[in-house]
Order: C-alpha cells, then structure tokens, then sequence
C-alpha cells in the first residue's frame, strides 16, 4: 500500500460506518479484526502516525 496517496473522503466515511456498526461491508460478520488497529476507537479515524 502506497502511504503517499492520501484516501479520499468517502473511503474513510465507509471505513467509519462500518467501524462504528462492527460489521464487514455485507453487514453479516463483525469488522475485520486485522484492520481495528489501523483506526482509532475513540473517534473512529483512520490512524496513520501509530500504526503506519
């Protein structure tokens, strides 16, 4: 993954409705235990400085 480019707005709009309703895009698991890292609990943001 290219950290270079940034993500845009409605990607990360998607990655926090997902996040705060902990389901997968099919809405029948539970968010990806692999990505919970990558973002941050108390705002739900995508986390870059720690994790990257």
């Amino acid at each position: 993954m290219d950290t270079s480019i940034p993500l845009g707005t409605h990607l990360y709009q998607s990655i926090e409705h997902y996040f705060k309703i902990d389901k997968d895009i099919t809405e029948k698991h539970g968010f990806p235990e692999e990505l919970k890292p990558y973002l941050d609990p108390a705002d739900c943001q995508v986390n870059r400085q720690e994790v990257w």
